[in-house]
């Protein structure tokens, strides 16, 4: 989010970092390009539980590593990772109060936390929201807290990341602060051009469409100088361009979908339960969060593609279910033909209607084979279903199965 106390000439190259952490509470950290009017203080909203205390966010140096957001890029070398630009300017705010925010020195900024929206009348007169800008930036989140970093260079300059955690109020969700003030206002749309970075629970990140770095992140990032915000699991990098509703994005699985739908295994055979096209990763996710379907058609766009997004959206729970239920009737019939899924297992998978092997293009060779069905249909997106098989049948009983995995995934998203 880009709220100023003052008005800037210019703020851009925002990049954001968002992570689970293992004590349930987000790391948030903000990079900008910003040239100042005056010193003015930038305000992040925090989507906090009610009632925490000045000592819930713990502020995080980053000044000897400015060039975090330079190593995170080369970890996706194939993103077209683009920079955002989004001017602000909003008034002085009134006289201060008596009892002043608590002040903390984070490399070259000086930052508070305001546990709530009367705190920030605590804030420096000089860092003080007017009453107009005050209201858009608290408009819709009761009970919020804000963390308020002070800018004192009017040159224009890259600033070190800006770092810090917080308690979260909803633990299944990443917060992404990206909503625009301009002026007073808060406009109903905003021009985005944002790239986001986040290393989500191990749930999200199995399911998510976002694009993941090219190797470990440790090979891009020195962890140790990030003070412990990022970890070594998982990362991966969103976009978020153009026009959109000015307001913030939730990073969090479709609704429905529980950790323990996405993924199955037993003797011989595992599943991952695929709900990619029922993600919506657009600001103001948050508000649709429960509704059937939020994408918009498109002329043009595949038909079936609207349909994806609604049973991935809808039916996720059930297709889980339908494809754990199948794979364990599969392995009841043919316990006989079935064998443990290892990786010295040849493999074999189905290019469309075709079964096709790496090794072997349309040939089935004798002896084992693990076979990747890649189930749907015209209601459910490509399914990763794979059984393990002693000796390889024959394309026409292999080909069957698949159509009897179809009809079962298919029936389920009805």
């Amino acid at each position: 989010m880009c709220i100023f106390s003052r008005g800037v000439r210019h703020v851009g190259a925002t990049r954001i970092f968002v992570g689970d952490r293992a004590d349930g509470r987000q790391a948030l950290i903000y990079a900008m390009e910003v040239e100042l009017q005056a010193p003015t203080a930038m305000v992040l909203p925090l989507p906090t539980p009610a009632g925490c205390g000045e000592d819930a966010v713990e502020f995080v140096s980053l000044a000897r590593y400015p060039t975090l957001f330079d190593d995170l890029d080369r970890a996706f070398p194939a993103l077209e990772l683009t920079l955002g630009f989004a001017p602000q300017a909003v008034g002085r705010g009134p006289v201060p109060p008596p009892a002043p925010l608590i002040v903390h020195q984070v490399g070259a900024f000086v930052a508070s936390f305001a546990p709530t929206a009367a705190d920030l009348d605590r804030l420096d007169p000089q860092f003080r929201l007017s009453p107009a800008a005050r209201a858009a930036v608290t408009r819709g989140r009761d009970g919020w807290s804000y963390a308020v970093v002070q800018l004192a260079s009017v040159r224009r300059e890259r600033v070190h990341p800006i770092a810090l955690t917080f308690p979260r109020r909803d633990p299944t969700a990443l917060y992404v602060p990206t909503t625009h003030v301009h002026g007073d206002d808060l406009p109903a749309t905003a021009a985005f051009d944002h790239t986001i970075y986040f290393q989500p629970d191990a749930a999200l990140a199995l399911a998510t469409p976002a694009t993941a770095t090219v190797g470990p992140i440790g090979d891009f990032v020195d962890l140790a100088r990030t003070g412990g915000l990022i970890g070594p699991g998982p990362t991966f990098a969103q976009p978020i361009a153009g026009v959109h509703a000015n307001d913030d994005v939730y990073l969090m699985l479709p609704p429905g979908v529980a950790a323990d739908d996405l993924a199955g295994a037993g003797p011989g055979w595992e599943f991952r339960l695929a709900v990619r096209h029922g993600f919506d990763l657009a600001p103001g996710n948050g508000a649709r969060r429960d509704l059937p379907a939020t994408q918009p058609h498109v002329d043009g766009m595949p038909p079936h593609l609207a349909r994806w997004h609604r049973s991935a959206r809808t039916r996720g729970h059930a297709i889980s279910a339908a494809i754990r239920g199948w794979c364990e009737r599969f392995a009841r019939d043919h316990a006989a033909l079935m064998t443990p899924l290892t990786p010295a297992l040849p493999p074999y998978y189905f290019n469309g209607s075709q079964l096709w092997s790496d090794a072997h293009a349309a040939t089935i060779a004798p002896g084992p084979g693990a076979i990747d069905f890649r189930a749907w249909s015209d209601r459910v997106e490509f399914q990763h279903v794979v059984i393990g098989v002693a000796a390889m049948p024959r394309a026409g009983e292999i080909a069957a199965w698949r159509a009897d995995l179809i009809r079962t995934i298919d029936a389920a998203a009805a």
